[in-house]
C-alpha cells in the first residue's frame, strides 16, 4: 500500500499501525486505522472486505468465491488482443463526450484527477488508466484477484488496490471524477442499489462507465 492513499480517504482520523514490513516506502504488512475501526493490511492491500465479515450477505460471499477463482486460477493472463476489444468497447461507450480513439481516451484519462476502476479483477484497466492519467487510481476488486492487480500496479505510484465491495466503499462521497466499472455491477446483490452507491461516489460533473 502507497502511504499516499492515506490522503484519498478523506478522513482526518486514519493512520497506519503495527506495521510489521515494509518495502520501499510500500507497506506490505500491518493495520489501516480509519477512526475506531482497524483493516488489515495484506500483502500490500488494504483489505476492507472480508469473508467472515459481520453483515455480509449470501450473494456477496458467492460473488467474492467466484471472482476470486476467475482471477485467481481462470485467467492468469490476460490476450493483448482482448485488451484490445475490451478498449475499443470502452470508446465506444465514450463516443458522446468526443472521444474516438486511444488517442482521445488518453487526453480524457490525463483530464482526471481521481479514478476508481470498480470492480478491477487483476488490474489491467486500472494499471493502463494511471500509466495514462497524473490523477490517482484506486482499483477497487472484492475477489482475491486483487493481490495480482497489486502486483501489477505496485510500480505505478498513483494507483491504488484495495480488496472492498463496491457496496461499501471506503470513500467520502463527491471523490471520483471518472468511475469505471465493466461487467460487475449485474453481480452484486441489488444492482439498483450498488448503482446508487457508486454514483454517490461520483464527483459532480464526472463521468460514471458501466
Amino acid at each position: 500500500m502507497h502511504k499516499s492513499f492515506l490522503g484519498i480517504l478523506g478522513n482526518d482520523e486514519v493512520k497506519i499501525s503495527n506495521m510489521v514490513e515494509e518495502i520501499d516506502g510500500e507497506v506490505i504488512r500491518g493495520d489501516l486505522e480509519i477512526g475506531s475501526t482497524q483493516h488489515p493490511i495484506v500483502n500490500g492491500v488494504p483489505i476492507f472486505y472480508q469473508e467472515s465479515q459481520e453483515g455480509n450477505c449470501e450473494e456477496q460471499e458467492l460473488t467474492n468465491q467466484a471472482f476470486s477463482f476467475k482471477w485467481g486460477e481462470k485467467m492468469t493472463e490476460f490476450d493483448d488482443r482482448m485488451f484490445d476489444v475490451t478498449i475499443n468497447f470502452v470508446i465506444k461507450r465514450l463516443k458522446p463526450l468526443g472521444i474516438h480513439s486511444q488517442e482521445d481516451y488518453k487526453d480524457f484519462l490525463r483530464s482526471k484527477k481521481m479514478i476508481l476502476d470498480a470492480g478491477s479483477g487483476m488490474g489491467w484497466m486500472s494499471s493502463y488508466m494511471a500509466q495514462h492519467t497524473e490523477g490517482e487510481v484506486v482499483s477497487a476488486e472484492i475477489g482475491d484477484g486483487v493481490f495480482a492487480g497489486y502486483e501489477k500496479c505496485r510500480a505505478l505510484k498513483n494507483c491504488h488496490v484495495i480488496k472492498a465491495d463496491l457496496m461499501n466503499l471506503p470513500f467520502q462521497d463527491n471523490t471520483f471524477d471518472f468511475i469505471y466499472s465493466d461487467g460487475v455491477l449485474h453481480h452484486t446483490p441489488d444492482c439498483k442499489a450498488a448503482v446508487k452507491a457508486l454514483y454517490d461516489k461520483l464527483n459532480w460533473g464526472g463521468v460514471f462507465w458501466f
